[in-house]
């Protein structure tokens, strides 16, 4: 008969390749239908794709107010096989979303490497709440330039475990390579360096000593990685501040910056990932529906408590990490002053919800008999069902008919585009904030449509207008 240990050393991978087919059903089923339409922003991805297609390389892409470029290059090959669909925007975000799922178990691993059953529980745990969770589910299938940003880091920060543990030149460059990629995702990733210093900080003076030898291969790899955006922003400074320019914090609430305001941002931010808050954006998810279950934000009430504890008292490496992991990615939240959880803002530090998955393998690595273990893998599974049910429920059956969606996703504008591709002859004329037609040139590029930049407000009154026009007609007569 197999022996305990032996039991728990395969079924942890098995269990890990199961999760991640799961994750990629769910992720990918139905993507040209769900979400509804295609939201500007997106259709902006299909854009700069095609852009790239025909040789148009950037390493900074203007549109959508500017982006890194990763998402991007992940999406040309796709755009290539069904340029003009929804899903070939899409697909990139599921299949980062999937392979969350390993990374996830091996993050944990890499968190407690001596204590093996304690991380791979943790690590399937910490999966399974991935792939029934309703944050990454909607996140994760819409075309955000966000989908690389918590699997790179986190991959990043796999990458620094293992190398302050045994620091290599090799490891070293693994780790450099990392963390210069992460920059190239998401503008919220900028804070990342900050999340390193602090890793690097909080290690023992031996440790700090024995990395300095190949540090400098990090620094200088990372360097290299990043050196052509670095280049780009240094040559137009504006490109670095043009979507900064859309953060509140950054704007005319800067100058209304109170103690208050950061302490409702910080309750809004705990309060989230306890259960108690949600996106209010219909687009992201069902308006204010907290992202986790009261049993789930329990489970990261303890998590990070247990977290905080070891790592003030022990200076514990595992603790102090997913600390640092969870609140240095909160930092651009915090700052914008949303006042509210947003799931893109924060999505590079949902995978700290590792600490919401340690309970379950601190109980796994106390119960030491076969019958313990079987009992509380039975209540995992049952927890996991209940969630990926529910999250099923909620995404597609009350998030995809929302009515909000139709506007959240313009369908208005999807709709007049097909009409007028389909009409033969007809040629459209729409008015459009600029840049919100961008589905249209990537959905209905043959189609000839003219779109009229104008404010929502510029349309309101030319309607306004035209309307007392008619109407003092109609009194005359």
């Amino acid at each position: 008969m197999m022996d305990l240990h032996s039991l728990q050393r395969r079924a942890g991978p098995i269990l890990v390749a199961a999760l991640t087919g799961l994750t990629l059903l769910l992720r990918a089923w139905d993507l040209n239908a769900v979400p509804p339409w295609l939201w500007w922003d997106e259709a902006t991805q299909g854009l700069d794709a095609r852009a790239l297609l025909a040789g148009q390389f950037r390493v900074f892409f203007p549109s959508a107010m500017g982006k890194e470029p990763l998402y991007i290059y992940l999406t040309v090959p796709f755009v290539a096989a069904w340029d003009g669909e929804p899903a070939a925007v899409r697909i990139a975000g599921a299949l980062t979303g999937a392979l969350m799922i390993p990374t996830l178990y091996y993050a944990a691993r890499a968190l407690w490497p001596r204590r093996p059953v304690l991380g791979m529980w943790t690590g399937v745990a910490a999966a399974g709440l991935w792939t029934t969770n309703f944050w990454p589910q909607s996140i994760n299938r819409i075309g955000f330039q966000v989908n690389p940003f918590p699997l790179i880091l986190a991959l990043a920060v796999i990458a620094w475990l293992n190398y302050t543990r045994r620091p290599t030149r090799r490891r070293a460059l693994v780790f450099g390579a990392l963390a210069g990629l992460t920059l190239t995702t998401y503008i919220a990733a900028r804070i990342t360096p900050l999340l390193w210093v602090l890793l690097y900080l909080a290690l023992p003076r031996p440790q700090r000593r024995a990395l300095r030898p190949t540090l400098p291969w990090a620094i200088v790899l990372a360097g290299l990685v990043i050196a052509p955006l670095a280049l780009h922003f240094a040559l137009h400074p504006a490109d670095f501040f043009q979507r900064m320019g859309g953060v509140a914090a950054l704007q005319a609430e800067a100058q209304q910056f109170t103690l208050d305001k950061l302490w409702l941002s910080t309750r809004q931010l705990i309060g989230g990932f306890l259960g108690l808050y949600g996106d209010p954006i219909a687009r992201h998810n069902i308006p204010n529906r907290p992202a986790f279950s009261s049993l789930t934000g329990a489970l990261f009430a303890i998590g990070g408590a247990a977290a905080l504890v070891t790592a003030l008292r022990r200076r514990d490496q595992a603790g102090i990490t997913l600390l640092a992991w969870w609140f240095v990615p909160s930092i651009g939240f915090l700052t914008s002053l949303t006042n509210a959880p947003h799931f893109p803002r924060l999505f590079g530090a949902l995978p700290s919800a590792l600490l919401m998955a340690a309970p379950v393998g601190w109980l796994a690595e106390r119960s030491k008999r076969r019958s313990a273990l079987l009992a509380l893998g039975g209540l995992l599974a049952l927890l996991l069902a209940f969630e990926g049910t529910r999250m099923a429920q909620d995404y597609f059956g009350t998030w995809a008919r929302h009515p909000d969606q139709y506007r959240a996703f313009q369908g208005d504008t999807w709709a007049f585009g097909a009409r007028v591709a389909q009409t033969p002859g007809a040629i459209g004329v729409i008015p459009l904030e600029p840049g919100y037609g961008a589905q249209l040139d990537y959905l209905f590029p043959q189609a000839p449509i003219y779109q009229l930049p104008a404010a929502e407000t510029d349309v309101a009154n030319w309607l306004a207008a035209r309307l007392n026009q008619v109407v003092s007609k109609e009194r005359l007569m």
